[in-house]
């Protein structure tokens, strides 16, 4: 069953902006099933998650994410994302800064930073 694991990730992150079909979702679900310490399968759902507007759980699932593999930058770049697309909060601008700081060349970390500064009004802070 583990060799099911990848395929199912890859369809449902091939599938995860069909917003509103639900296409993906059992997809991601089911690579958790087959491989509940799969940092990947937890970092998928939780943007797919978040994506979807379901930022609580997103949050949960990226947090387990980190907990099993803390090094890739893009893990804290969505943590970040799920806690900004909810509503913009320090604790979204920390998770990003602390992506930019892991990672400076990493373009996404500094966009998602700059809107979840847009969205709290620090303009001036999001032009940098």
């Amino acid at each position: 069953m583990k060799t099911l694991v990848k395929p199912m990730r890859c369809w449902g992150a091939s599938n995860l902006f069909s917003i509103g079909t639900g296409l993906g979702h059992e997809e991601e679900r089911r690579a958790l099933e087959l491989s509940p310490n799969s940092s990947d399968a937890h970092t998928e759902y939780g943007f797919y998650l978040a994506v979807m507007g379901r930022s609580d759980e997103a949050i949960t699932q990226i947090q387990k994410a980190l907990e099993l593999d803390p090094v890739p930058v893009f893990r804290t770049v969505n943590m970040g994302c799920a806690i900004s697309w909810r509503v913009a909060t320090d604790d979204a601008i920390v998770h990003l800064k602390r992506a930019v700081e892991l990672n400076p060349d990493y373009p996404a970390a500094h966009m998602e930073l700059a809107w979840a500064y847009a969205r709290k009004g620090m303009r001036a802070e999001a032009k940098r």
